[in-house]
């Protein structure tokens, strides 16, 4: 399998070329086109996401599964959002991803919803997706993606907006920034971080854009 990134700026697109029985799984609104050959199969994963970490809104969250029948195939991807794309190689480790950045993961990758930093029905907890097991993980940022190690007892806070990936053992705690009681709740969360490890952040926040759309339609 070759994977490439072409016009890596604010809106990328993603090359996959398989070889015969090679496959691979993307969320299914980032295709944008393939070559003659190419087997797809759709299946949801089991349950709902909430695709933006402050929506109580669940969605439906749909995989197609890519694979290569007799010649080579080339699959064409690319995110939803503008931004960058990374691609990330997993040796027998695991990340935790916020859905909206999945983009796609080689076949050797389990990729399962979690929650992290609190209970799913107190609206305090962040829901991931667990990726884990041997490949390359592609995944994407809204605006451009920083990356932030941890030293080793070093404390870190993010708002969850602009939170893209972290190591597993990161561990994240979720709490409110600042000390207002008028914050409606699941707005102005932050997580924190306990290093060692390393954390995938973003210049833009969907849950910004997401209010600005919600004020501009009333």
């Amino acid at each position: 399998m070759k994977i490439e990134v072409f016009l890596p700026s604010a809106y990328p697109i993603v090359q996959i070329v398989l070889a015969p029985n090679e496959t691979f799984k993307a969320e299914s609104t980032c295709f944008v086109a393939m070559s003659d050959g190419i087997q797809v199969e759709t299946r949801m994963m089991g349950g709902q996401i909430k695709t933006y970490s402050k929506s109580l809104r669940g969605e439906d969250f749909y995989f197609n599964t890519y694979r290569a029948i007799e010649n080579d195939g080339e699959v064409l991807l690319s995110p939803r959002f503008p931004g960058d794309v990374t691609i990330h190689t997993l040796a027998n480790s695991s990340l935790l991803l916020q859905p909206a950045a999945f983009l796609a993961a080689q076949e050797g990758i389990k990729v399962e919803p979690i929650w992290r930093g609190g209970g799913a029905f107190a609206g305090r907890g962040l829901q991931f997706l667990r990726c884990s097991g041997n490949g390359k993980l592609i995944f994407s940022s809204y605006g451009a993606l920083y990356v932030k190690t941890l030293k080793a007892a070093q404390r870190f806070t993010i708002d969850t907006g602009h939170l893209v990936a972290l190591d597993e053992k990161l561990q994240p705690r979720i709490r409110q920034l600042g000390a207002s009681t008028n914050v409606t709740l699941g707005e102005e969360q932050v997580v924190d971080l306990h290093g060692p490890g390393t954390v995938y952040l973003q210049t833009r926040s969907q849950d910004i854009l997401m209010k600005w759309l919600q004020n501009r339609l009333g």
